[in-house]
């Protein structure tokens, strides 16, 4: 049963805005619980995820250290 006031639209996981309020609205896997991402905040998220590559030393413990040979 709906509620009052429901709609069956989809909705961004993030912000909660339908599919038809953003350009694109992307679904997690279907092995998955289904979850959605729109393009704003995945554009969100790149600038933050660039912010923080501007912030890291060269030398970050986040780097996998390549194999040196013997």
């Amino acid at each position: 049963m709906k509620r009052a006031g429901s709609d069956d639209a989809l909705r961004c996981s993030f912000c909660h805005r339908s599919q038809v309020e953003v350009g694109a609205l992307i679904s997690s896997p279907s092995d998955y619980t289904r979850a959605y991402i729109c393009d704003e905040c995945i554009a969100v998220c790149n600038s933050i995820l660039e912010d923080d590559r501007v912030r890291q030393p060269s030398g970050s413990i986040n780097k996998i250290p390549s194999q040196k040979r013997r």
